[in-house]
Formats: C-alpha cells, structure tokens, sequence
C-alpha cells in the first residue's frame, strides 16, 4: 500500500541515491583505512 502512493521513478531514484550514498561512504572508509 505504502509503494502504490509513490511513483514508481520516486522509488527508483531514492534506491539509486542510497546506493550512491553508500558507495561513496565505502570509498571514504577504504581511502582513511589506506593511510
């Protein structure tokens, strides 16, 4: 019920964004563990 209340390119940007989110924080953590 939740889903059908937002569009479904709402729902696919949110989940792209937070992947990219994510992605970055990975780098962030892999490029201080480096030093």
């Amino acid at each position: 019920m939740f889903e059908q209340a937002l569009p479904f390119s709402v729902v696919v940007i949110t989940l792209l964004g937070f992947l990219l989110i994510t992605l970055f924080l990975f780098y962030l953590v892999k490029k201080f563990k480096d030093k």
